[in-house]
């Protein structure tokens, strides 16, 4: 998210897009492969144009991610501390 840091702010239709993108491919990921990325952090959203008009991204950083089998969950804490989900954090 550096040239959003660079411009300094997004429009909310940019912020819209981006958000939209975002959970396109965690619902991809979630419901078709039953993978859970579980470190999703803007340091791990990449846009991918180098034209800044194109707001195209990709997740990066699956060190953490992990399949899990249908009609099971995880609960053990991974990730970036400031970015996990506050049920996981609490316990």
């Amino acid at each position: 998210m550096k040239r959003i840091a660079e411009k300094g702010y997004v429009t909310e239709h940019e912020a819209s897009f981006i958000i939209r993108e975002i959970l396109i491919a965690l619902n991809y990921l979630h419901k078709t492969k039953r993978i859970v990325h579980r470190d999703l952090k803007p340091e791990n959203i990449l846009l991918i144009s180098p034209d800044k008009k194109d707001l195209s991204l990709k997740l990066a950083d699956f060190g953490f991610a992990k399949n899990i089998p249908e009609n099971q969950y995880e609960n053990l804490r991974c990730g970036s501390p400031y970015y996990m989900a506050p049920e996981l954090v609490a316990g």
